[in-house]
């Protein structure tokens, strides 16, 4: 559970151009996608399906992982709620923030060299280091190398996806560059219909089941980012607090919905092809983008989400494991709030760190290191 992206080029911080407010040094962030910048709530938004990934990798997504809650407790009902609305948020931002130069065949290349380069390198590095550490603490169902890299692995599996989704955005914004909104529009259409229709195949190579279930919410955030009115500078609040009643209201709606069914169904596979989670999770990314949040911390949380969500799980797991062993009658509650803030506090402050060197901020951001430089504080 990112990319992301005050949107650099990859998850929690990543597939698009980064949304940086003026006013803030984020130590990483790309430069902003044209008409996006000065909104932080881009960044508000991200910073919460941030904390969403955390704790539900915190929780765990069953009775044998993270707390080891039973599953049809209502902690244990919680993850599940949560997987319902952190990656499809992710998603939908991603799709929001979304641009790629498509005047020449040079031009596109370049812009999507630098696309791939953000998530294909964090993909095979913290891949590797994660698979190194399972295999030193035998964890990870002893999978090979190849397979953590062509099937999903761990959190992970939002880069592949990622990777195909922006991929096909960014051949099709190329290929029908003349009548772009057109395509947009097809291709919200038709990712909907094959969510809706496509069984899961037997293998899921790179992630094509994620691929299929974030489909309509990257092109349908793409979509409403075309069908907003133009920035003016500054200016955030171009819609009418109104517009957010409707989608806010039908987002209480289906989280109760949601939760209903989930909790009467522990047994009931993770949200995809649920109708009430689906509707949940897209009535919430229209409440909150017409809602426009703000929050300091939330916001600057979100302009450092990709590293957390690369990196929280080495500290999450950990952090559990110790207070299980050196204080054993913490509750549920402690060991859970304890995990998420070591899960958020250490990435973060491991953040600074990988964009103050070149090289770590290349091969586990894939941030070039003429980026790289130019963002450096020194």
């Amino acid at each position: 559970m990112a990319a992301a992206v005050s949107a650099s080029d990859a998850l929690p911080h990543h597939e698009a151009e980064a949304v940086q407010p003026a006013t803030r040094r984020t130590g990483g962030t790309l430069p902003s996608a044209p008409g996006e910048a000065h909104m932080g709530h881009i960044e508000v938004i991200r910073g919460l399906a941030c904390l969403m990934v955390v704790a539900y990798h915190v929780v765990g997504n069953d009775p044998l992982h993270g707390l080891r809650v039973a599953a049809d407790s209502s902690w244990g009902t919680v993850p599940r709620v949560l997987d319902a609305m952190q990656m499809p948020l992710f998603a939908f931002l991603s799709g929001r923030v979304f641009a790629v130069a498509t005047t020449s065949g040079a031009a596109f290349r370049a812009s999507w060299a630098k696309k791939a380069m953000r998530l294909g390198l964090p993909l095979l590095s913290v891949t590797l280091l994660l698979w190194i550490t399972f295999r030193l603490t035998g964890k990870g169902e002893g999978k090979s190398l190849t397979t953590a890299l062509l099937f999903p692995f761990e959190h992970l599996w939002f880069l592949q996806a990622s990777l195909v989704l922006t991929a096909i955005a960014a051949i099709g914004s190329w290929v029908f560059r003349s009548r772009l909104p057109a395509f947009v529009a097809a291709a919200t259409v038709v990712s909907l219909a094959v969510f809706l229709v496509v069984p899961r195949f037997e293998h899921n190579v790179f992630a094509i089941h994620q691929v299929i279930y974030l489909g309509p919410f990257f092109f349908f955030g793409w979509m409403m980012r075309m069908a907003s009115p133009p920035a003016s500078g500054p200016i955030e609040n171009r819609w009418p607090p109104v517009v957010a009643v409707v989608p806010a209201l039908v987002a209480v709606v289906a989280a109760a919905w949601t939760w209903d069914v989930l909790i009467h169904n522990p047994d009931a596979p993770s949200p995809y092809q649920n109708a009430p989670a689906f509707l949940f999770a897209m009535a919430l990314a229209l409440a909150l983008m017409s809602l426009k949040p703000r929050c300091r911390f939330l916001e600057a949380l979100g302009a450092r989400s990709y590293t957390i969500y690369l990196f929280h799980v080495f500290f999450t797991s950990p952090t559990r494991q110790a207070l299980w062993a050196h204080v054993p009658t913490a509750s549920t509650t402690t060991v859970f709030v304890v995990s998420v803030i070591v899960g958020v506090g250490v990435p973060w402050l491991l953040h600074e760190a990988i964009v103050r060197n070149r090289i770590a901020a290349f091969l586990l951001l894939g941030i070039a290191p003429k980026a790289a430089a130019a963002r450096s504080p020194s």
